[in-house]
């Protein structure tokens, strides 16, 4: 398998274009071979177009399962839930989603539950889109939570709770066990700054320093890499 594949763009309307284009093309073709799809994002500011763009996309949404590649443990109430982001601007009333913060339930049951739906699926996700920090934290596998070298083993559950030091709250998140589990693996970042971080992550050091390092090294599916200054 290739390592990352550099996607390169003048402008971040025309990354989402692509990115869109691209992530609907692979929702169509799940949706063509079995009847539905599977699609994984993020939170944060930086989807934002992207997230424009694929919500316009031709796609069957009712045949499509979109998940968060992690939350913090918030009620959706909160401005920093990732899915009253995701709710407000990609999903369509008839998009199923897999909400993880529950009132009725604990972060660690939350976590469960997801990992058994993640486990009964019987085939790989059809996209993961993930962002990336200034610290090289992806998903919420932050290079401070004590739980980090758990997080990133080959053995690791599909989701776990973590506790990062520099976090307000508890983070429930995708590990890379389920993460890279895809037929379409995206970094989406944008700037100079994230550029300059995606290049450290590319030399030599430990994944749990920077542990979007393991996304980038998986040896499963390679990383395609979306970026525009």
């Amino acid at each position: 398998m290739s390592g990352p594949v550099l996607n390169t763009f003048a402008t971040s309307a025309e990354l989402a274009t692509a990115l869109a284009a691209k992530t609907a093309a692979q929702l169509r073709a799940g949706i063509s071979a079995h009847g539905s799809a599977s699609l994984v994002v993020s939170g944060g500011r930086t989807p934002l177009r992207f997230f424009a763009a694929l919500r316009g996309a031709d796609v069957e949404w009712a045949q499509v399962t979109v998940f968060l590649a992690d939350e913090r443990w918030v009620p959706v109430s909160s401005e920093r839930s990732n899915a009253a982001f995701v709710k407000q601007h990609l999903l369509h009333s008839e998009t199923e989603f897999s909400e993880l913060y529950s009132e009725d339930r604990s972060p660690q049951e939350a976590a469960g539950a997801l990992a058994k739906q993640l486990t009964e699926m019987k085939r790989p996700l059809d996209a993961v889109v993930l962002g990336m920090g200034n610290d090289g934290h992806t998903a919420s596998l932050f290079p401070d939570a004590p739980e980090i070298v758990r997080a990133l083993s080959a053995d690791a559950d599909p989701v776990m709770v973590l506790a990062p030091s520099s976090q307000p709250e508890l983070r429930l998140s995708l590990t890379p066990t389920a993460l890279i589990r895809t037929n379409l693996l995206v970094l989406h970042i944008e700037g100079a700054d994230k550029r300059a971080v995606f290049e450290t992550a590319m030399g030599e050091g430990p994944e749990v320093e920077m542990p979007v390092r393991t996304i980038l090294r998986n040896d499963i599916q390679s990383t395609q890499v979306y970026w525009c200054p």
